[in-house]
């Protein structure tokens, strides 16, 4: 069994996410998220390069909270037929935006 390397449990949703790239700028849809990370699916077809390891992110999981803009490492990327799933590490995320991710997270685990 492969072990699971996350430092919190994910919270399953579907948002919106901007994934800005080296090469373009990409719409995603959010899968699930933590305050350390998220993964998002893409269209097979706009599948990110394996140079690109930093992303930034830009998001809003309630429309009465700010939008989050955070840098993403890659640490999973997987094609398939019809969508492309990529994981990320959060890196350099504001204390106050950490707290709405964990804040959230704890709300939708209830």
């Amino acid at each position: 069994m492969e072990s699971d390397r996350r430092q919190t449990q994910r919270v399953e949703i579907s948002v919106p996410v901007t994934v800005e790239g080296i090469w373009a700028t990409r719409e995603a849809k959010i899968k699930n998220f933590s305050a350390h990370g998220m993964c998002y699916t893409l269209p097979a077809e706009a599948s990110v390069s394996p140079e690109e390891k930093e992303v930034f992110l830009r998001f809003s999981l309630l429309e009465r909270i700010h939008p989050i803009r955070v840098m993403g490492w890659v640490v999973h990327n997987q094609v398939n037929d019809t969508s492309n799933e990529t994981g990320v590490t959060f890196m350099f995320l504001s204390p106050k935006d950490e707290e709405i991710l964990q804040d959230f997270a704890e709300r939708k685990s209830e």
